[in-house]
């Protein structure tokens, strides 16, 4: 099994041949989760061994201020079919929007990676992504997905994308999906908690899920006059 991540040391990995940041472990995650973080660009990625970032405070790569097709990671992030694991049951502030990534816009691709662990948020989450405008494919969760949102917030949870404005391919959720809300309204599903075309997820990727599966348990819940809905898929 991979070493957890200390949740302190970050360091700056080699580049490769193909202009890729070549990931080994959870400080050189965490060092590229940072780069996606502070500026919008084109960051590309390969992960070459399973990762471990423990239990300690994570910000999803590619976050951003408000989800649109052209803000959030705009690069190629290949898992090579490894796992990172991110265990967020203990973080001292579950954040509204949660997963590996916080925004995939329309130029970013995620694929090849596998999440484990606990995810946790308070209105967008998703294994892979709280929110997608860019292609999301072969893509595994094995995560347990959950949030609560507070009174009158929308709570959008999936196994693989929370929000999803474009295409979702070949990916499987395993993990649970338990999405709740004080009072407001619920979407979750176990691939994608909500798939939608127009508004703000408007995108040139045309929003589709394929060829996709889930076997995790799938829980909505709401209080008062909220309403939810809860799909497999």
């Amino acid at each position: 099994a991979p070493d957890q991540w200390d949740g302190v040391t970050k360091t700056e990995p080699r580049v490769n041949e193909d202009g890729a940041y070549v990931l080994t472990d959870g400080a050189e995650l965490a060092w590229f989760a940072d780069k996606t973080n502070e500026a919008q660009g084109t960051y590309n990625a390969v992960v070459t061994k399973d990762i471990n970032m423990g239990a300690h405070d994570w910000s999803p790569m590619g976050y951003g201020t408000t989800p649109s097709a052209t803000v959030g990671y705009a690069g190629t992030f290949d898992g090579g079919g490894h796992t990172i694991t991110i265990d967020m049951s203990e973080m001292s502030a579950v954040p509204g929007r949660s997963g590996l990534f916080d925004h995939v816009c329309a130029e970013g691709t995620v694929k090849n990676v596998v999440v484990a662990g606990n995810i946790k948020g308070t209105n967008y989450s998703g294994g892979i992504a709280s929110t997608s405008f860019g292609i999301i494919e072969n893509c595994v969760n094995e995560a347990n997905v959950s949030g609560c949102a507070s009174a009158y917030s929308m709570m959008y949870l999936g196994g693989i994308v929370g929000y999803n404005g474009s295409s979702i391919t070949g990916c499987a959720n395993r993990g649970t999906v338990d999405a709740a809300s004080e009072n407001g309204l619920v979407y979750a599903g176990g691939i994608a908690g909500y798939t939608t075309t127009d508004g703000k997820a408007a995108s040139p990727n045309r929003p589709d899920v394929k060829n996709c599966y889930n076997t995790g348990e799938v829980k909505a819940a709401t209080g008062g006059a909220g309403n939810c809905a809860a799909a497999g898929i």
